[in-house]
This record gives C-alpha cells, sequence and structure tokens, in this order.
C-alpha cells in the first residue's frame, strides 16, 4: 500500500487530499500534517466576516470537474446559492473542509487517512521514499510527500523595526489587530488587498484613528464588475514588450471593457510567462508587477464600497510614498515618508505601522524550519527569480543537481516562478487534480509490478514466511525510481 503524506492543510493541501480521495481505485494511506485548522490557511482563516473572497462563489468549487459544488454546498445549509456572490472567506475555508471530510466519508475500503497534528521540521528523502521528521518528535515515512506550504508572512521592508512592540509584521498573526486601539492612527506599508484587509478589520472593529497606507505607487486594487473575458490568439515567442502593446491596443479598442480584456488572459497566463525570457520575467516584476497586481487581484464591489466610504469619511488615504525614518516613542513613532519623486518629506506621528506588503515568496528568506532544512540539503532550491521554489510544471521540485525529484512535489504559491499565476483556487484545483494523478499512476504501477513478482516468485502461492511483502515492495519501488 503506498503512503502519501501532504505537508500543510491550507486550501492546497485540502485541494490535494480531496482528489487523492476521491480518484483512487486502490487502497492507499493518506497523511496530512498541520498543526492548525484544515481548510484554513492564511487565506480562510479570518475570523472576519468583513473578509471577503474576490472571486464570486459560481467559480470557486473545489472540484474542477463539478462547477456547481460550492453553490450547492452554500444552499444545502441554508445559505443563499447565487452564483454571483462574493462569500465570506471564514465560509469559505469550512467549505473546504467539509469537502474533505465528504472525501473521507466517500472512501473505499482499504483507503485510510490520518490527520498529523503536528508541524513538519524536516524531510529526509531517500531512494524508495522519505523520511520525515515532527516538531513534537518522532518520524515518519511516505513514497511521496507534497510541499502545500501556502504562502508564509513576510518580513516586511523594516526589519528593523521587528522588536518594536508597536510595529505588526505579520497582521495575520493571532490577535494582531486587536492591539490596535479605536483612535490611535495607523500607518500600513502596502495599499493591496492586504492592506484592504487591516483596513476592512480596523473598521469592523469600530476604529475612527485614521489609516494611512503607503507604497511604491500608491495604487489601489481595482474593483470588480461585468467581464466577458476575451479569446487571445496563440503568439508564440512574443516578448514583453510586444505583449504590453498588444495589450494596450486591445484595451485601446474597449476601454470601459478592461476587465475582460485582463480576464482574457487568465486561462494563458502561465504559457506566455514560461515562453517569456528570463530578463523580460525580471523586466516585468520590476516595473509593471503592481499595475498588473491591483487590475488582475480585484476587490468584490461590496468591498470596494466600503473602501471608497472610509476614503470619503477621511478614515483612509493612499499615497505613493517610501517611510524613510521611524522613530519610536512610547505611544508609536514619529515617521518621515518621502513622496513618490523624492521631492520634499512628510512628518506625523502614529500609534501603530503595520506591515501589509504581502507574503514572502523566497523561500530564502522564509523562516520555515522545514524550508530551511530542504535548501540546507539540497533537496530544493529557489528558482532564479526568487519566486519560490524551482520544480516542474507538475510540482516535482528541482534540487541541488537539477534533477526533478520522483518523491517531492509541490503545488500552489511555490510554484510562482515557474507557472507566476497559482495562488488562485481556480488555478490550484486544476493542480490538485494532476497531481494526484500522478501519484495514483505511480501507486497503481508498484502494485501491479508487486503482483506480478509476487506470482512469479511464488508460483500463484502463498509466499514462504521468510519473504516479507513489504520489502519487495520496497524493492520494486527502488527499481521503479531508478528506471523513471
Amino acid at each position: 500500500m503506498s503512503r502519501f503524506l501532504i505537508v500543510g492543510g491550507g486550501a492546497s493541501g485540502t485541494l490535494l487530499a480531496t482528489q487523492l480521495l476521491r480518484q483512487t481505485r486502490t487502497p492507499i494511506e493518506l497523511l496530512l500534517a498541520d498543526p492548525e485548522q484544515v481548510g484554513r490557511g492564511v487565506a480562510y482563516g479570518t475570523p472576519y466576516l468583513e473578509h471577503r473572497l474576490n472571486v464570486t462563489a459560481g467559480r470557486m468549487s473545489a472540484l474542477p470537474d463539478d462547477a456547481d459544488h460550492f453553490v450547492r454546498w452554500l444552499g444545502a445549509r441554508g445559505e443563499a446559492a447565487e452564483p454571483t456572490r462574493y462569500v465570506p472567506r471564514a465560509t469559505y475555508g469550512e467549505y473546504l473542509r467539509a469537502t474533505l471530510v465528504e472525501a473521507v466519508a466517500a472512501a473505499g475500503p482499504g483507503i485510510r487517512f490520518r490527520w498529523l497534528w503536528d508541524e513538519v521540521t524536516a524531510v529526509r528523502v531517500y531512494e524508495d521514499g522519505a523520511r520525515v521528521e515532527l516538531r513534537a518528535g518522532g518520524t515518519v515515512s511516505a513514497d511521496r510527500v507534497a510541499l502545500a506550504l501556502g504562502e508564509g508572512p513576510g518580513k516586511g521592508p523594516h526589519p528593523e523595526l521587528a522588536t518594536e512592540p508597536r510595529y505588526l509584521p505579520n497582521p495575520w498573526a493571532r490577535g494582531a489587530v486587536e492591539s490596535i486601539g479605536p483612535s490611535e492612527k495607523v500607518l500600513v506599508l502596502g495599499t493591496g488587498l492586504t492592506m484592504v484587509d487591516v483596513a476592512l478589520a480596523l473598521r469592523q472593529r469600530g476604529h475612527t484613528g485614521g489609516i494611512l497606507a503607503i507604497s511604491r505607487h500608491g495604487l489601489l486594487p481595482r474593483v470588480h464588475g461585468a467581464s466577458r473575458p476575451v479569446a487571445f490568439p496563440a503568439r508564440d515567442g512574443q516578448t514583453l514588450r510586444a505583449w504590453v502593446r498588444y495589450l494596450r491596443r486591445r484595451v485601446a479598442e474597449r476601454p470601459e471593457d478592461w476587465r475582460s480584456v485582463v480576464d482574457g488572459l487568465r486561462p494563458i497566463t502561465a504559457a506566455v510567462w514560461t515562453r517569456l525570457s528570463r530578463a523580460d520575467r525580471a523586466r516585468f516584476l520590476r516595473h509593471l508587477r503592481a499595475i498588473w497586481d491591483v487590475h488582475r487581484h480585484r476587490m468584490a464591489p461590496g468591498i470596494g464600497e466600503a473602501v471608497a466610504e472610509m476614503q470619503t469619511r477621511g478614515l483612509l488615504g493612499a499615497t505613493a510614498a517610501r517611510l524613510v525614518d521611524a522613530g519610536p516613542r512610547g505611544d508609536g513613532f514619529d515617521v518621515v515618508l518621502r513622496p513618490r519623486g523624492g521631492q520634499g518629506e512628510r512628518r506625523l506621528r502614529v500609534g501603530w505601522i503595520v506591515n501589509a506588503t504581502g507574503s514572502e515568496v523566497d523561500p530564502g528568506r522564509s523562516d520555515s524550519p522545514l524550508l530551511r532544512q530542504l535548501l540546507r540539503d539540497g533537496l530544493v532550491r529557489v528558482d532564479e527569480l526568487g519566486l519560490g521554489l524551482d520544480a516542474t510544471a507538475e510540482g516535482a521540485v528541482v534540487g541541488a543537481w537539477r534533477e526533478p525529484s520522483s518523491i517531492l512535489f509541490t503545488l500552489g504559491p511555490l510554484l510562482r516562478g515557474r507557472l507566476w499565476e497559482t495562488t488562485a483556487i481556480p488555478e490550484i484545483r486544476i493542480q490538485a487534480q494532476r497531481l494526484a494523478a500522478r501519484w495514483l499512476d505511480d501507486a497503481e504501477a508498484v502494485e501491479s509490478a508487486t503482483v506480478r513478482a509476487h506470482a512469479t516468485l511464488t508460483g500463484g502461492h502463498e509466499p514462504p514466511p521468510s519473504l516479507q511483502e513489504e520489502d519487495l515492495g520496497a524493492h520494486l519501488r527502488r527499481q521503479l525510481a531508478r528506471n523513471r
């Protein structure tokens, strides 16, 4: 029996576990390791109901082959089953958990599922599998391991503030924004969706002290609206410059319908990204990433209205500037901001500084003991742009020896360097479906080879007591690993 282990119980890990249980036709043992609640992760673990999905319910099914699954689940629990709803993210976390529980309950005989309520601190890879070390002690062996680690908290652009009690490096930490008093002024580093979440959390808590958000460009995410994605023809070999010119022409043809142009890119984004040269991808990150992010990763209409109301009431401001100095004082900071363009400086006092510049995408900068161990041992390496792990398109990680692993895989945000668009459910559910199929095909091949070898060695009879099936299976798995 093959044993699979998934490290991480957020959206990526939950989707992969669900697919493995739904697809398998042979007995497997599936382990899911995470010290937190399954299905939650950073995105869907928020307690604030104002934190909503930025994609409509009709596009958020966990199952690629059942588009209405999420909408039906909402209706079954007595909620409005409307495909156009922007549902609270906490509700979606409950849905992911329920989908996995349903898959466990429907699993056939011989299929085992076990939740490891623990943190994986190290993975040791051998020729025929891996040994996983747990923080609480002990080890677990597995034939395949998936790193479904999601996105870790970023350190932010000012690590020198890390020890200051009124600096929040991770707004997602439990109880973080609850420390902020309702009348205290807040400086937020970043103007993207994380900043929006911080502002909404404070708004829900009755905060009236004022929030100033700053970033290099000072751009707020755009708001979702009507969209009919346009179809793009194949454009092999196009440079970044050529793509930008082409997209500008398409938007100029329909300036009021730019969302349809941006959304039309979604099915081909990974292919376009993969075909760009390294220089063009680096150029995109330097010059166009902020513009792409605010147009591609948009706010739900209701969230956009709440943000606009806060701006109108003077409770939220956003500007293009950078923090050049922050002098701590007992009840906050004296800060100096330099506007974009470098002319003049702005001085003000704030009670808190919150880092909302987003997650840490470079595994080399991560605080995760597991990622540090994997990098140190050469089992994984950072991709060439520092956006995630080097891996094949199907998720086999590439280590220091530049060979794709047959044991260690990843999916979701850690594939950003390979695929760019890989943090949303519509992309991750396809990755989970394909990776599960790959693993199960391998498991069936091992099972078939074991049965054939058993029959050859025993003439169709039971083996003598000295021949252990487990040893035979391990031997055949080693052969398959060498031949792959």
